[in-house]
């Protein structure tokens, strides 16, 4: 369906990262790609903190799916603009799609 395509459509991560109700939080973005983005960007700035002595930092998909894991609740509402609604996904629909961005760049 049209929802699917890579369209410039609203949608917003919901994520919690640890079982402390104080860690959710959500990120709002303009299209899927920019969503996939914005999780590939915080994974890799996790990472660069981690290892600040290193200049450079490689990681295969596993990583990034470990952390994604990592967080006790993950979700993705797109809106559908044809019923004006938002339609909630869950991680494993996330990865999918990261894995999709991330073949294309």
């Amino acid at each position: 369906g049209g929802i699917l395509k890579e369209q410039m459509v609203h949608c917003i991560i919901l994520i919690q990262k640890n079982q402390n109700s104080n860690s959710k939080s959500y990120y709002e973005y303009d299209s899927i790609p920019t969503a996939m983005q914005g999780i590939v960007d915080a994974f890799e700035n996790q990472l660069y903190k981690q290892n600040q002595h290193r200049n450079n930092v490689e990681y295969k998909l596993s990583a990034l799916y470990d952390f994604l894991d990592s967080y006790v609740d993950l979700a993705m509402l797109v809106l559908d603009t044809r019923s004006n609604m938002y339609r909630p996904y869950g991680r494993d629909w996330v990865k999918e799609k990261l894995y999709s961005h991330l073949v294309k760049h």
